[in-house]
């Protein structure tokens, strides 16, 4: 959805990422997994479990940042 909004309307995109910071980092998460699945060793639950931990990282640190820059700006 978020790809499809960003082809009709890139200034509309990026207004939503910048009202939506959580859910724009949270976006990660899935495309991790399924870019996890082209792994032909690593089982589906694996690569679920990769994302989760990797997205408990990156979501914090990269809301964080966002935060910190948005108030700079300010």
């Amino acid at each position: 959805m978020i790809l499809g909004v960003g082809a009709l309307s890139f200034s509309r995109m990026r207004r939503w990422s910048a009202d939506h910071i959580v859910a724009d980092s949270l976006a990660f998460v899935p495309l991790l997994f399924f870019a996890l699945l082209f792994i032909p060793a690593l089982p589906w639950w694996g690569a679920a479990l990769i994302a989760v931990v990797v997205g408990a990282v990156f979501v914090p640190l990269a809301v964080r940042r966002r935060t910190g820059h948005r108030v700079a700006e300010r």
